[in-house]
């Protein structure tokens, strides 16, 4: 009896052996991981307006899915195939609010899990990128999955920015934009698009930077030969540096608050016989330098002359103090402007010069009146354009255009 009991258990652990470790000794699904469980999601990002997501199950045991936060979206399964997996759509409400808001997909089989982390975008990201950025006057646009037929307007802004491609149907869709113009001025400035997709309203912010700028009005400048300061006027929307490109010329100022400036420079004496050229530069961001050419001239041999007088005047030199020049006067008029006045005793002449500004920069051409006079005749007028070639204490020297001197005596 017992012979035929172990006979029997060894048939029977035999038949375990060869049939149940498939069928009736294995352990059932929920206590087992499944060889294979897989999921493929048409996409982990839906935006505001995407209300089902397709989901594909490769899994060689039964599955289930659901989601955490079953309060903005719940799970259709679309088919099952046992050994084999299936497919399920994601449901969710569009989502109104401007915030994304986030989900975990999970996915059960035997023992094993998978989980996928969805997040829906809110109406603040249904474009891509969030915020239009322009720079200059070149066109930018966003993408974005459009739930139906839209247009686009304008709704602040106007003034500077435009709407190139204002309307589309459902799906993919761009919209573009560009500015008017580029923008230089101080900052960037802002505007908003509104986008109407059936009874929704969405509003697209849109930023143009500034265009960085610096600008004068000046382009050259012309010196006389002596040492002397000058100033130049800059309109910018950056901070920029000063360049100079010879050691005869330096900055000594630096710059006003932002957007008003005026950069203060001094110049050496040009001691040589010929005139020089440097330029300066002001550099900043990605503004185009702005170049200022600054011309000193030599030393004008008439400079060499010391003596008060009237020199080359109708082929002539009056000075003061010689062959009976030795009366002269300063008279100023209700204007500020001043005559001089050199005479001759002996031959009853004098030579006049009217309209004398003695308080003007150097090089600046002015408006003045040459006479010689002899008794109540005046035998020689010209209406000169003059300007101030130097000036040493209370002596000036002043150039007229067609080759004619003046060394004036101040006297306060």
């Amino acid at each position: 009896m017992l012979r035929r009991l172990i006979s029997k258990g060894i048939y029977l652990l035999s038949a375990c052996a060869l049939f149940g470790g498939v069928v009736a000794c294995e352990k059932p699904e929920s206590e087992r991981y499944p060889e294979q469980l897989q999921i493929f999601v048409a996409t982990t990002t839906p935006d505001a307006f995407k209300t089902k997501v397709l989901v594909s199950v490769k899994c060689d045991f039964h599955w289930t899915a659901e989601l955490e936060d079953p309060s903005w979206g719940s799970i259709k399964v679309i088919s099952t195939e046992e050994g084999v997996g299936g497919s399920f759509y994601i449901l969710m409400s569009e989502n109104t609010s401007m915030e994304d808001r986030e989900n975990t997909l999970v996915v059960k089989a035997g023992k094993g899990e998978i989980s996928e982390k969805i997040v829906q975008g809110g109406l603040g990201s249904f474009f891509k990128p969030r915020t239009l950025e322009l720079s200059g006057t070149k066109p930018g646009s966003v993408t974005f999955d459009a739930p139906g037929s839209w247009v686009a307007e304008v709704i602040d802004g106007s003034e500077w920015l435009t709407i190139t491609s204002a309307s589309g149907e459902s799906g993919s869709s761009v919209l573009e934009c560009k500015a008017k113009d580029a923008n230089e001025n101080l900052g960037s400035r802002e505007g908003r698009v509104r986008v109407t997709i059936g009874m929704h309203l969405l509003e697209l912010p849109v930023v143009q930077y500034q265009k960085d700028i610096i600008l004068s009005s000046d382009a050259t400048v012309s010196l006389a030969f002596a040492a002397q300061e000058f100033s130049v006027d800059t309109q910018y929307n950056v901070d920029y540096s000063v360049e100079i490109s010879v050691p005869w010329i330096h900055h000594i100022s630096t710059k006003a608050p932002l957007n008003e400036g005026v950069e203060r420079f001094s110049v050496e004496e040009n001691n040589g016989d010929q005139p020089r050229t440097g330029v300066i530069k002001f550099l900043g961001g990605d503004a185009l330098p702005l170049s200022l050419t600054v011309t000193q001239d030599a030393v004008d041999p008439f400079l060499l002359e010391n003596k008060p007088g009237f020199y080359s005047v109708d082929g002539q030199d009056y000075i003061w103090g010689e062959d009976g020049w030795n009366q002269s006067s300063l008279l100023e008029y209700p204007d500020g402007s001043y005559q001089v006045r050199v005479a001759s005793t002996g031959v009853i002449s004098a030579v006049e010069l009217s309209g004398i500004p003695f308080d003007v920069p150097y090089m600046q051409e002015n408006k003045m009146q040459l006479r010689l006079r002899s008794g109540a005749y005046v035998p020689f007028f010209k209406q000169c354009t003059v300007c101030l070639v130097y000036k040493d204490g209370d002596r000036y020297w002043f150039k007229e255009s067609s080759g004619s001197y003046f060394i004036i005596e101040k006297e306060d």
